[in-house]
């Protein structure tokens, strides 16, 4: 019933804006704006509605289009009853810095150099998780990644391990939660599935947490954490 509720209110939305402009212009409108696919949670290159190393943010990117001039971002936030203008911007992406915990949906309207405004597009929505934090390492016997995690449990964990100066993905595995606590650690390699092993002495590396939820487009992505491989 909510999705519903949803999609007859954007149907709306995207009804009267297209009425009132074509009783006031009958030119064809311009193209409706497109947000680029979300890519899947392992993807090497991360693009599409998505959170954020840095802060408590979701990154919106759009394609671009040779009709489209400025683009309207609209939000609305999980319980609120109608969209409202986010940003008015030139550019192709968006951050928005937003609360932990709660859904937001966007939709986007284009505008053309004669001014005239599209169709909306189609919705799209996110929710942040905590963070992962405290990302250290250990290599007593073997390399292990430690990390912990208040709150609410994902449903896996996503360690992606990059060699810092060559810019290049060395590791990426998914890890189901222990369920131990706030503690959380795995080998280096325990999948068989990195580039190289071992790493490489000497060589600058910067590894990450991703927090997969068990609701659709839900995750959080902790911050890089770097260690140079004695």
């Amino acid at each position: 019933m909510v999705r519903l509720c949803q999609a007859l209110m954007v149907s709306l939305f995207v009804f009267l804006c297209a009425c009132k402009d074509r009783i006031n212009n009958p030119e064809p409108l311009p193209a409706t704006p497109l947000f680029v696919a979300a890519a899947a949670d392992t993807a090497v290159i991360e693009r599409g509605i998505d959170a954020i190393p840095e802060e408590n943010a979701i990154l919106v990117e759009w394609h671009d289009h040779e009709e489209h001039e400025i683009y309207y971002l609209y939000r609305r936030k999980e319980g609120a009853a109608a969209f409202a203008l986010l940003a008015t911007s030139s550019d192709t992406s968006y951050l928005d810095r937003v609360d932990v915990g709660t859904r937001y949906y966007y939709c986007l309207q284009a505008e053309n150099d004669a001014g005239r405004k599209s169709a909306p597009s189609d919705t799209i929505h996110y929710m942040l998780l905590p963070k992962a934090n405290n990302l250290r390492i250990s290599t007593e016997d073997s390399l292990q990644f430690h990390w912990q995690l208040q709150g609410m449990r994902p449903v896996h964990f996503i360690l992606r391990l990059f060699d810092e100066s060559r810019n290049e993905l060395v590791w990426l595995s998914v890890i189901p939660p222990r369920y131990q606590g706030v503690n959380e650690q795995i080998t280096f390699n325990r999948d068989r599935s990195a580039r190289y092993d071992p790493l490489t002495a000497g060589t600058r590396y910067r590894w990450r947490i991703d927090c997969v939820g068990a609701a659709s487009w839900s995750g959080s992505e902790s911050g890089w954490h770097r260690f140079t491989m004695l």
